[in-house]
């Protein structure tokens, strides 16, 4: 995003003033330097047409995941406005399964978790399942394009597919049991709300049933 939005961000404005002081003592400035992909990359692209954005990033921001709650919001917002959409679709990939040694990937799992559900008219493709322990580029492509596909089916194109897997919602203790209680997708088929199939228990076992 432009270094005008990033200096009113709580927080994070000292970046900008960062940038303009590498900038002004001659110092080169790296893909990583706030504004500068945005600049060289993005910003010639504002007067053509999209019908939304598709995003993945995240891995470098897990360092700061306190920040990152306040610059990727930042982000999305100075990009619909720059395109003049201020409800422009923003579909993006939650961080894959990976052992880093530098940065908390569930602390930002969690923060772009929040984005999806306090920023309108974005999406979340998950990609925990499709991560590598040892390679934070995983493979698996293909469920992650699926996933984005159907978001932006749903979403942009307003097609009746299913889009989101169950949400956590509740658990619930009766009778000496606990109800795990998820939240469906609107477009899931009501056929399909039957009890769990494959989920297993940490002991390998099969459970009775799922609501």
């Amino acid at each position: 995003m432009p270094l005008s939005a990033i200096e009113t961000l709580p927080g994070v404005g000292y970046m900008a003033g960062e940038v303009r002081k590498e900038s002004g003592q001659g110092r080169p400035v790296s893909q990583k330097t706030p504004s500068v992909l945005f600049e060289n990359m993005i910003h010639p692209l504002i007067p053509y047409t999209a019908r939304g954005v598709i995003w993945y990033q995240g891995e470098t921001g897990s360092s700061k995941p306190y920040e990152y709650r306040v610059l990727f919001p930042a982000l999305i917002r100075a990009w619909r406005e720059a395109w003049n959409r201020p409800d422009w679709p923003f579909l993006f990939v939650q961080l894959a399964a990976y052992e880093s040694e530098h940065g908390d990937f569930t602390a930002q799992r969690a923060v772009q978790t929040r984005v999806r559900d306090t920023v309108p008219n974005t999406g979340m493709a998950l990609a925990i399942d499709c991560g590598e322990r040892e390679n934070i580029h995983p493979r698996r492509k293909a469920p992650v394009g699926e996933r984005l596909a159907r978001l932006a089916l749903a979403k942009v194109y307003g097609r009746e597919v299913v889009s989101r897997g169950p949400v956590f919602q509740a658990l619930e203790k009766s009778n000496g049991k606990l109800s795990v209680i998820f939240q469906c997708s609107e477009n899931v088929p009501q056929a399909s709300r039957l009890p769990f199939q494959t989920l297993e228990t940490s002991d390998g076992n099969n459970p009775d049933g799922g609501e």
